[in-house]
Formats: C-alpha cells, sequence, structure tokens
C-alpha cells in the first residue's frame, strides 16, 4: 500500500515538474507564459495556487530523489555462507 502510494506521489510529482518545465520553455522562447494567461498570473488567486501546486510537484519529487539517492539501504537478506 505504501509502495502505491510513492508511486503515485512520483508520478504526479514527475507531470507537475514536467508541465512547469514545458511553461518555462514557452515563456522563454516565445515571453508568453500559458500559465499566467489561463490562471490569470501572480496577481489572481488561482495563478498563485497553480504556481503553489508546482512548486510542491517539484519539491516532492525532488525529496524523493534524493531519498532513494542518500537514504539508507537494506541489507540484502541472503542465506549465511556455506559450509
Amino acid at each position: 500500500m505504501k509502495q502505491t502510494i510513492i508511486k503515485w506521489v512520483m508520478l504526479v510529482s514527475f507531470g507537475l515538474v514536467i508541465l512547469g518545465g514545458l511553461n518555462y520553455l514557452v515563456a522563454g522562447l516565445f515571453a508568453f507564459d500559458p500559465l499566467n494567461f489561463i490562471f490569470g498570473g501572480t496577481e489572481g488567486a488561482l495563478g498563485r495556487i497553480m504556481y503553489v501546486i508546482l512548486g510542491l510537484g517539484a519539491a516532492a519529487l525532488l525529496t524523493t530523489v534524493l531519498l532513494r539517492a542518500f537514504g539508507k539501504k537494506k541489507k540484502s537478506s541472503t542465506s549465511a555462507s556455506k559450509a
């Protein structure tokens, strides 16, 4: 159950990071920010909520990647040496 939740969190976080990255790509290439256009920019509540959601997705993905890279590794449960 816990693994399933973690997989879903990573999948949603990955999707949000991709969405944010594509938003920045379009903003950089065409000087047009799709999130600002769709959700009213950072002045509106909905625009700020969307940016917070994208940021939380990035933070969640970063946390899971760092935990996997630097977290404690489980010892393998192999049988004792053969005699």
